[in-house]
């Protein structure tokens, strides 16, 4: 029930968020002539320990300027000025500055804002970017007024971002770590993969690896004591999505995995996602656009609770993403429950 509530209050969030940024964008049009906040920002991983933030400077006011631009970080989306204020900046840059290189500590999903600080000048109206040479270097948090305007899409991603490698989340050689902390042995005893065919002989309904009896078993015992006492129960992961379906690709495959994830998966409606990663996956597909649907497919799977088909799916592409498919796997074992 009480997942049930979670996602209904995200969706009501995110119903309410595109109904700001409808506000906002019609008040905002009308608002340039005296105020501006950077435009276009995009975050994704760089590397296996860090994440690049970029964005645009917007044009330049007459009478005002930029003298600094602070970035914000936090794990929820950053969507009002309310927000905002809880937080404290983890950089403040020079006013021209176009982009900053992150390095979180962790693999949680990070979402970005980057605001800016407003002085007054005697600039004229020439259509040049928002630069204050006498201000750089250095930046510095007291100079100017803080423009404390947030915009979701605009200067505030809208997409949660982690570092793509490495560091804690990386599987330890011929060891994995369950919810509990103990280590247990790697792999499982997962017997009967070749040509999809169960124990007897018939094939899959799903064309699909079958799990024996042993290794389902094996399986059970392990997770079986997940609530036992002093153990913390096993939450699921948050939804990830890759950096090449973060912004609408020009054509082909990719283009139309992009509209299936904004029509269902990023809205969180999972079981249409469910159906139309099928039908998607039902046609050829670039390879590496069918390597992303088998995952998103498996997220599907896993966010309607059904983690028997989420684990087939992420078990088809462990291979191609090691450290992330071996996060969703471990969470899959963790959260299945033979009595649901």
């Amino acid at each position: 029930m009480k997942e049930f509530l979670h996602l209904k209050l995200h969706r009501l969030q995110k119903c309410c968020t595109a109904a700001i940024v409808l506000f906002c964008a019609g008040t905002f049009c009308a608002a340039q002539k005296t105020q501006s906040v950077v435009q276009d920002i995009v975050a994704v991983p760089t590397g296996n320990s860090s994440i690049t933030v970029s964005w645009k400077i917007p044009i330049a006011i007459a009478g005002t300027a930029i003298s600094a631009l602070q970035v914000y970080r936090d794990t929820r989306p950053i969507s009002s000025a309310a927000e905002l204020s809880q937080l404290s900046p983890i950089a403040v840059l020079p006013s021209g500055s176009i982009s900053y290189i992150d390095s979180p500590a962790d693999h949680r999903d990070y979402y970005y804002a980057v605001v800016s600080r407003i002085k007054d000048t005697d600039a004229g109206d020439a259509q040049e970017l928002y630069y204050d040479e006498d201000f750089d270097p250095p930046p510095g948090e007291d100079s100017g007024t803080l423009l404390a305007v947030v915009i979701p899409g605009m200067n505030a991603t809208v997409t949660g971002i982690h570092i793509s490698g490495g560091g804690e989340t990386a599987p330890v050689a011929g060891s994995k770590k369950s919810s509990r902390g103990e280590m247990r042995r790697q792999p499982l005893p997962y017997i009967e993969m070749a040509g999809g065919r169960a124990a007897d002989g018939s094939r899959a309904a799903d064309g699909g690896r079958q799990i024996t009896p042993q290794a389902e078993q094996a399986a059970l015992e392990l997770i079986g004591t997940r609530n036992a006492a002093g153990a913390s129960p096993a939450k699921q992961l948050a939804p990830h999505v890759f950096a090449e379906d973060s912004v609408s690709p020009g054509g082909g495959d990719e283009y139309l995995l992009y509209e299936v994830l904004q029509k269902s998966f990023v809205q969180k409606k999972y079981s249409a996602a469910v159906s139309q990663l099928e039908r998607f996956l039902a046609q050829n597909r670039d390879a590496a656009v069918t390597q992303r649907a088998h995952f998103y497919l498996g997220q599907a799977y896993y966010f309607c609770g059904d983690y028997p088909h989420a684990l087939r799916q992420f078990l088809k592409v462990e291979q191609d993403y090691p450290p992330l498919a071996a996060r969703w796997i471990d969470s899959s074992l963790d959260l299945y429950s033979p009595e649901k």
